[in-house]
């Protein structure tokens, strides 16, 4: 667990790296819908909210949440994808595509 400044709100919060990102990928043409491939490291819930906040530029303010709306692992959808698992989370949220190779998706 680490311990961070949320910049947007100035307040202090704990947070748990939940999953490491290997690929990215949108699904569908909303912007809003996304497949992120990796290994998660704490367990994780459908419904659960995860996020993202390395600033890509000084422009970007706070952190970009989604909520995981399913979950695949060795071809299966599940309800949760425990801790050192690989799967696919599908993630609901704006801007998908800032998220890139080897990032942390965090819980708090």
């Amino acid at each position: 667990m680490t311990e961070s400044r949320d910049r947007r709100q100035g307040i202090r919060m704990n947070k748990k790296v939940a999953f490491l990102v290997g690929v990215v990928e949108p699904i569908g043409n909303s912007g809003a819908e996304w497949r992120a491939r990796g290994r998660a490291y704490e367990t994780v819930h459908v419904g659960d909210v995860v996020y993202f906040d390395e600033y890509m530029n000084e422009d970007d303010q706070g952190h970009l949440s989604f909520e995981v709306s399913k979950i695949i692992t060795y071809g299966e959808e599940v309800s949760e994808l425990p801790g050192m698992m690989t799967g696919d989370l599908y993630l609901h949220g704006q801007r998908g595509d800032l998220i890139r190779e080897r990032a942390m998706l965090f819980v708090q």
